[in-house]
């Protein structure tokens, strides 16, 4: 995962949720200065269309609508440059509406607009740009700030020069404040993307060491490493359905290839197998030279991992029949593969030394599963399944099945059922 394309991305969706922010503050702004204006002075200045209360009002209401509209637009897509130019263009229309007037229609009390405590919403409005997190926004808002300003001077000088005078000062300390407003809004901006930069390079690497770790045990087991999780050397008894599967005479077939032919085909195979074992959810436990150990039901079990696995077993046949068209057409022979499966009660944890651990499971269920595994040949069939597994799969859906028969298992007293995938070829 590139840290940059993490980067734009993050910056991207921030800068949605930024934008949605300030709207629905935009909004509420221009909600509850609408409501000020009707407790103090009524409804009898709209009536006599006081122009000082309608041009309050109209630059509310622009506010209020533009705000919609964004969170409107934002519900289905992202904003483009052009429509963040136009939010910060409302900030300041929302700003402006309650500004100018005071300044055109002076109260009886008025001081200057440089006096008034008011004016501080335009620092506001150029600190909260810095929350967009671009650098030609800031800008931007600066450049409306300064028109608003120069305006409302203007105004004042124009039509206010009988009440008051400012002197140098003034003028001073509003252009250092104005300025100060500017430098956060950049730092607002410079801080946030640095943030972002260094969180991006963090989940790449973290993404990287995932992959890498995946390559070597379990993914589930990686995602608890990686969260944290405590892992301790005590096991869990759990059922689960464990799947063996082996390759036929691949060892005499491989004995004239060189070693790196071999495992190129070796990879081949275990990667369309693993493909299949991963969509079904099962846990490839290890790998033994061309045989594949998969559980289904840890770390956690769920109640079709037996079913889980005999899907598993049928997808893995079909894979092979699209592995071996493929090897056909290069002029390379058939593989053939044995699956086992059999559900039972195991040990669930991880084995070994704090230092070098494997998360695995063990018990007899493990061995039936590798016995049953080892009788396909035998019996001359692709897939074996035990009783025990059909019995746990019942109810959930699962390839059909037919009963094979009772047979004689390795290092176990009397016999065990063992069913086939219904249609099954033998192995060869």
């Amino acid at each position: 995962m590139h840290t940059q394309t993490v980067a734009t991305r993050f910056l991207t969706r921030s800068s949605s949720r930024a934008e949605k922010s300030v709207a629905i503050l935009r909004l509420a702004v221009a909600a509850a200065a609408w409501l000020r204006v009707v407790a103090i002075y009524g409804w009898e200045p709209y009536a006599r269309f006081d122009p000082k209360i309608w041009v309050v009002t109209t630059g509310l209401a622009v506010g209020a609508l533009g705000s919609l509209g964004i969170l409107a637009h934002l519900r289905t897509g992202k904003l483009v440059s052009w429509q963040r130019g136009a939010s910060i263009a409302l900030d300041f229309t929302v700003i402006a509406a309650t500004l100018i007037p005071a300044t055109v229609w002076p109260a009886s009390d008025y001081l200057g607009v440089l006096r008034s405590p008011d004016v501080a919403v335009i620092l506001l409005g150029l600190i909260v740009a810095g929350f967009r997190m671009s650098m030609r926004m800031v800008g931007l808002a600066t450049a409306l700030a300064l028109a608003l300003c120069t305006a409302l001077i203007a105004l004042d000088l124009a039509g206010n020069s009988a009440l008051l005078a400012y002197d140098f000062d003034e003028y001073a300390i509003a252009g250092i404040y104005l300025m100060a407003s500017v430098g956060l809004a950049v730092a607002v901006v410079w801080r946030t993307r640095q943030l972002v930069e260094e969180g991006s390079a963090a989940t790449a690497e973290s993404e990287r060491t995932r992959q890498r770790l995946g390559a070597y045990v379990s993914a589930e087991l990686t995602s608890r490493l990686l969260e944290g999780e405590q892992v301790d050397l005590e096991g869990r008894r759990q059922d689960v359905a464990v799947l063996f599967s082996d390759l036929r005479g691949f060892t005499t077939y491989a004995e004239p290839l060189t070693p790196e032919r071999l495992v190129e085909e070796l990879n081949e195979y275990l990667d369309a197998m693993v493909t299949v074992i991963r969509e079904e959810g099962g846990v490839v436990d290890k790998y033994i030279g061309d045989a594949i150990m998969v559980v289904f039901g840890v770390p956690h079990s769920r109640p079709d991992d037996a079913a889980r696995a005999l899907r598993t077993a049928a997808r893995m046949q079909s894979a092979l029949v699209v592995l071996n068209m493929a090897r056909a057409r290069r002029g390379l022979p058939p593989l053939n593969q044995g699956i086992g499966i059999h559900y039972g009660p195991t040990v669930a944890g991880n084995i070994g030394t704090p230092e070098r651990l494997q998360y695995t499971v063990v018990g007899d269920t493990v061995n039936v599963a590798s016995r049953v595994e080892s009788m396909t040949k035998q019996l001359d069939v692709g897939v074996l399944i035990t009783q025990e597994t059909v019995e746990a799969a019942a109810g959930h859906d699962h390839p059909a099945v037919t009963l094979h028969g009772a047979v004689p298992l390795r290092g176990r007293d009397g016999t065990l059922n063992v069913y086939t995938l219904e249609g099954d070829a033998a192995s060869g």
